[in-house]
């Protein structure tokens, strides 16, 4: 499982399939949900999920570094 950073709480170990990125910056669920909490907020802004390669998005077995 890849793990990243969330650019709003500085949360070090997010899972990467747990982020949302806006604007080039890394957001948590919980960070997205406190900053976004109306889609007028998100006008204008690109707008990115990120999926880990190292886990099967059919049955979410973690295959470790292996993608």
């Amino acid at each position: 499982m890849r793990k990243t950073e969330c650019t709003n709480c500085d949360n070090k170990s997010v899972p990467l399939n747990e982020t949302i990125t806006i604007d080039k910056k890394v957001f948590c669920h919980s960070c997205f949900d406190a900053n976004f909490s109306d889609e007028e907020k998100l006008s204008g802004k690109t707008i990115e999920k990120k999926y880990d390669p190292t886990i099967c998005s059919a049955c979410s077995k973690d295959f470790g570094d292996t993608e």
